[in-house]
C-alpha cells in the first residue's frame, strides 16, 4: 500500500524528475547499505549507536512514549547528506530517494516478514528525509496515514510493507 498526499502526487508526476534508470552510477553508490537489528522489540538502524545489551527500552519509552516514536525518530536519513553539496540537485534528490526507499523496503522485507513497517519520504522541496518504523496493534502510527492532506510543509509518501501483526 502506498499513500501519498497531494504534494507529492504533483511532484511525481512532474516531468522535471528525472527517471531511477537513469541515475548515474556514482550517485548511486553513494546511497547508504541499510543495516538493521531488532532490540527488545524496536527494528533499528544499526548504526553502532545502539547497544543491544545496554538497551534500556523503559527508559526509551519514558523519553519517546512509545516504541513507534523512537524507531522513528533513530530510523531516519538525510538523503542529501550523501551527495555532493556542489552538485546537488533537489530533483535528484527525490529520486534517489524513492531509489532507496524501494531498497529499504527489500532488506525490511526479507528481515521482518511478519512485520507491518511504514516506510515514509517527506521532502521540502529542498531535502528528503527517509524514516521508517514498525507498526503495532498497541501504539498508534507515527505519521496521520489517513490525513497526509493535513502535512502542508512537505510532500510526503508512505509505503506499508504488510506482514502480519
Amino acid at each position: 500500500m502506498i499513500k501519498m498526499n497531494k504534494r507529492m502526487r504533483d511532484l511525481l508526476s512532474d516531468s522535471v524528475i528525472i527517471e531511477i534508470s537513469k541515475l548515474k552510477n556514482n550517485l548511486t553508490q553513494k546511497l547508504p547499505v541499510l543495516k538493521v537489528i531488532e532490540a527488545k522489540g524496536c527494528v533499528l538502524i544499526d548504526d553502532d549507536s545502539i547497544d543491544i545489551k545496554t538497551f534500556d527500552i523503559e527508559r526509551i519509552i519514558e523519553i519517546y512514549y512509545d516504541r513507534t516514536g523512537f524507531e522513528a525518530s533513530h530510523n531516519h536519513i538525510h538523503v542529501g547528506s550523501y551527495l555532493d553539496n556542489k552538485k546537488r540537485n533537489a530533483d535528484e534528490e527525490l529520486v534517489l530517494s524513492l531509489k532507496l526507499l524501494d531498497e529499504w523496503e527489500e532488506l525490511l522485507k526479507s528481515y521482518f516478514p511478519l512485520y507491518r513497517i511504514h516506510i515514509v519520504l517527506s521532502f521540502n522541496g529542498v531535502q528528503a528525509v527517509l524514516r521508517f518504523y514498525r507498526l503495532r496493534e498497541d501504539e498508534s502510527c507515527w505519521i496521520d496515514i489517513d490525513n497526509l492532506e493535513g502535512y502542508q510543509e512537505e510532500a510526503i509518501l508512505v509505503k506499508e510493507i504488510c506482514g502480519s501483526w
